[in-house]
């Protein structure tokens, strides 16, 4: 496999990822959910704040396709009755909707996985041409077992259904960590992964991805891969985000399948990390 080289990288879009921000900023009207943290009093589908959720599952289980959840500044721990999918995870997503924070502000809405629960898993059943999108929000001390600490877009791999776009954008995805226990981890931040090399497409954008580590196999000692971002099959873009000091045996910033770009970023790695910063997967 070729490596990629490090730093500052301008290549020819694949994907046109100004198509996908204009699907996201003029998809059809629908309906607002929201989450607070301010002692409201639940209710309904949380379609108010003062009726808002006081976890964002409860918001993001009342909504429908393309509707929005707005969350607003807090820290939000895993809630009760969590969605178990490759293990624990504080927000489970599945229908194309928009998470979104409040003030645009990532530093104020926390979503902490403790050390040992996942940030956001993404899964949906049927091809679509809605979009998952996530925006404004700092995801931080998750952990998944085997893939995807922080944040999975994953579908259903079945009969090549269940493909579908996503949007990262404005976010924060600082000390998550995948794998370490039996196997060696994919995608300590963020893990993206489609059964077609050619139709879903990934768009991350304006964000921090720092400090995540993909951990080698305690068991078995199998290395990892892709310790910031790892984005398997499928196109995507990555564009104006720093990726800096994460880890992985392989590809300690990023590991990219060969449909990918990577568009006005930059990067560094970890000094003790011996494999390049990018890696073609």
């Amino acid at each position: 496999m070729d490596f990629l080289m490090i730093g500052i990288l301008n290549r020819k879009l694949i994907i046109s990822f100004a198509c996908l921000w204009t699907l996201s900023a003029f998809r059809l009207a629908a309906d607002y959910h929201y989450v607070a943290q301010n002692g409201q009093t639940p209710g309904g589908d949380y379609t108010s704040w003062e009726t808002a959720a006081s976890n964002i599952q409860e918001a993001v289980d009342a909504a429908n396709t393309n509707d929005t959840v707005i969350v607003g500044a807090g820290r939000y721990l895993l809630p009760p009755g969590p969605t178990n999918f490759w293990g624990s995870n504080i927000v489970f997503i599945n229908k194309p909707m928009t998470l979104q924070s409040s003030n645009g502000a990532p530093e104020s809405t926390i979503i902490d996985g403790e050390g040992k629960y996942r940030g956001i898993f993404c899964w949906f059943q049927r091809t679509t041409t809605n979009l998952f999108v996530i925006d404004g929000f700092t995801i931080t001390n998750c952990h998944g077992t085997n893939n995807g600490g922080g944040v999975v877009f994953y579908p259903n791999n079945s009969a090549y259904v269940g493909l579908f776009n996503s949007i990262l954008k404005n976010c924060i995805i600082v000390n998550n960590t995948a794998g370490g226990q039996w196997g060696g981890g994919v995608g300590g931040g963020v893990y993206g992964q489609q059964p077609n090399a050619s139709y879903p497409a990934y768009f991350i954008s304006n964000c921090v991805v720092k400090f995540n580590r993909a951990l080698y196999g305690a068991t078995n000692g199998m290395g990892s891969a892709g310790g910031g971002i790892y984005l398997g099959y499928g196109t995507g873009t990555i564009a104006n985000c720093s990726i800096i000091s994460n880890w992985a045996t392989s590809g300690g910033g990023l590991c990219l399948a060969r449909y990918c770009d990577i568009i006005n970023c930059f990067t560094t790695v970890r000094l003790r990390n011996k494999q390049n910063s990018f890696k073609a997967c």
